[in-house]
C-alpha cells in the first residue's frame, strides 16, 4: 500500500477517484487503504469490522461445476451450521453503498517524493456511460484506442510523438465502474507546461462542467 503515497501512477489514480466520487462511494477509497490509515488500526478495529460484516447475513454461496447429483456432502456440512446462522444477528446495513460522482468542477494539485523534480503529470476524469450499455461503452473503447494506443494517433502526434513534446506519454482508459469512468492522464509533462495551465485554470475556476481533474506536480 505504500505505492499510493510514493508511486505517480498510484498516487494518480487514487486522487482522480477522490475527486470525482463522494466520500460515501467505496470508488474514493483504496480497499487495501492508505499506509496513514493502516498504522492508525488497531486489533479491537479489525475484530469489530470482522464482527459487522463477516457473518452469516452478509454470506452468498456459489457452487458451480457440473453435477450429476444433488451435492448432498455439502449441503450435510451445510445443515450443521444452522444453529450458528439462525443465532447469527441480521445485518441489513451494506458496507458499499450506490456510488454517485460529484457534478461540479474539481481541480486539486497533489504534491509527492520523486526524483523528478522538472517534470510532472496532469490528469483529467469524467463520469462515462454505464456499463450496461453496451454498445455505447464499446464504442468509446473503440474511439479511445484509436486516440491514443498507435503512435500515429492523434492524440500522440499533438502531444508526444513531435520535435518538442508537451508530454511524456498518454494515457486514456475506460474503467467498469458503475457508471464508467474515463481517464485522460498526461505524464512527464515539463513544469512549464503545468504552470501555464495552472494560470489558465485559475481564470477559468468558476466555470462548472460534469467532471474531474487533477494535477500533479513535483517538489
Amino acid at each position: 500500500m505504500s505505492d499510493f503515497a510514493y508511486k505517480e501512477s498510484s498516487v494518480r489514480w487514487h486522487s482522480l477517484r477522490q475527486l470525482l466520487y463522494s466520500p460515501a462511494s467505496t470508488y474514493a477509497w483504496e480497499s487495501g487503504g492508505l499506509p496513514q490509515s493502516i498504522e492508525a488500526l488497531t486489533t479491537d478495529d479489525v475484530a469489530e469490522y470482522h464482527r459487522e460484516f463477516y457473518n452469516y447475513s452478509n454470506l452468498t454461496l456459489l457452487l458451480v461445476g457440473s453435477y450429476d447429483a444433488f451435492p448432498k456432502p455439502i449441503f450435510d456440512v451445510l445443515d450443521g451450521l444452522d444453529v450458528e446462522i439462525v443465532a447469527s444477528p441480521p445485518r441489513l446495513r451494506r458496507p458499499m453503498p450506490p456510488p454517485r460522482t460529484k457534478r461540479e468542477k474539481r481541480r486539486n494539485d497533489v504534491a509527492y517524493a520523486s526524483e523528478k523534480v522538472h517534470i510532472g503529470t496532469m490528469a483529467f476524469a469524467w463520469e462515462g456511460p454505464p456499463v450496461e450499455d453496451v454498445e455505447t461503452y464499446t464504442a468509446l473503447e473503440m474511439l479511445i484506442d484509436f486516440m491514443s494506443t498507435d503512435p500515429a494517433s492523434p492524440l500522440r502526434r499533438r502531444f508526444t510523438n513531435r520535435p518538442v513534446p508537451i508530454a511524456g506519454d498518454i494515457q486514456f482508459d475506460i474503467t467498469d465502474y458503475f457508471p464508467s469512468m474515463i481517464e485522460l492522464s498526461f505524464t512527464e509533462v515539463p513544469l512549464t507546461s503545468y504552470m501555464s495551465h495552472a494560470a489558465e485554470a485559475a481564470v477559468a475556476a468558476t466555470t462548472r462542467y460534469r467532471d474531474a481533474s487533477i494535477s500533479a506536480s513535483y517538489p
